[in-house]
């Protein structure tokens, strides 16, 4: 069996700051709601250092600790941390777990173990992507077909119990390394507890990279492309969920219109009938009032899905 050195978990996990309509205590519900994703103690840090004190301005991209990341309390045997940002209206997080030894394919299985262990029961709200990176102890004696066996063997070790044999949907190189991608398209709908409030959101059911490095210089190189993924990735999901929130808001703008035409067909029959007594009149004003809220609340939504 090949092994795989350096094994390096990287889970970039994404949630809204705040969106239309949110007042200052849904934006620190969710401010919150992001901090969950911390030990403790690195929630005292983001809270001492003070990075998001910028409120009314929408940073297209701020590191949110003064250190720039922070190791995971407590750890032992492989080296982890959290890199936490802030782009413009969303919250990033990236955390990281790797071992610098030799290692199988399998061993990805203990790194993800490691990894939830730290995210506990808190999920991304607008999406998340895993991406696994190792290389080769003598890559020049590997076969593209055999570095594909690796990739495969890699995701086996996180998703065990995935539905189907693995076929990746993209293949690349980058920089030397050769890059393998999965992706669920379907999309997945969620509740998150937000303090006293419920919000259901919709992400991408699953996004995965796989990166296989054919030597330890390539793969040191590593360390200057974080920025650029943590970009990259959060446009990804972002546009994953701004489509999926255009879906929900086009089956309720459908129910409001098909509600408004029964309302107004409604009306027709009462001001088409003969009687028109004050209390007939007072039914149809009434009516009218209720016809104005339908309004109003189908064309916020229709502003919503513009937006």
């Amino acid at each position: 069996m090949t092994d795989i050195i350096n094994p390096t978990i990287d889970l970039f996990l994404y949630d809204l700051r705040n969106s239309l309509g949110d007042d200052e205590q849904d934006i620190e519900q969710k401010r919150q709601y992001f901090y969950q994703k911390f030990h403790p103690t690195v929630q005292e840090k983001l809270k001492r250092d003070g990075q998001e004190n910028n409120k009314g301005i929408e940073v297209e991209y701020i590191q949110l600790l003064k250190s720039t990341y922070a190791f995971f309390p407590d750890s032992s045997g492989e080296d982890g941390y959290y890199y936490p940002v802030r782009l413009g209206d969303s919250y990033g997080l990236l955390l990281e777990v790797a071992t610098p030894d030799t290692k199988t394919p399998e061993y990805f299985a203990e790194l993800r173990a490691k990894i939830q262990q730290k995210l506990g029961e808190n999920i991304a709200t607008l999406g998340q992507t895993w991406m696994l990176s190792a290389y080769l102890p003598d890559s020049s004696e590997t076969t593209p077909e055999e570095i594909e066996k690796i990739a495969k063997k890699c995701y086996n070790a996180i998703f065990p119990n995935a539905q189907k044999r693995v076929e990746f949907d993209g293949k690349g190189e980058f920089i030397g390394a050769t890059i393998f991608e999965e992706s669920i398209n379907s999309l997945k709908q969620q509740t998150v507890k937000l303090a006293d409030k419920e919000i259901i959101t919709v992400v991408q059911n699953q996004h995965i990279i796989i990166a296989i490095y054919p030597d330890e210089a390539t793969f040191n190189k590593l360390s200057g492309f974080y920025i650029d993924w943590m970009r990259l990735f959060y446009s990804h999901h972002k546009i994953v969920w701004a489509y999926a929130q255009t879906r929900i808001l086009s089956n309720i703008i459908k129910d409001k219109f098909s509600k408004i035409q029964t309302k107004i067909e409604s009306l027709e029959a009462k001001i088409s009938q003969e009687n028109r007594q004050g209390n007939k009149l007072e039914e149809i004003s009434d009516a009218l009032s209720q016809f104005q809220i339908m309004i109003n609340q189908y064309t916020q939504n229709l502003n919503n899905l513009k937006f």
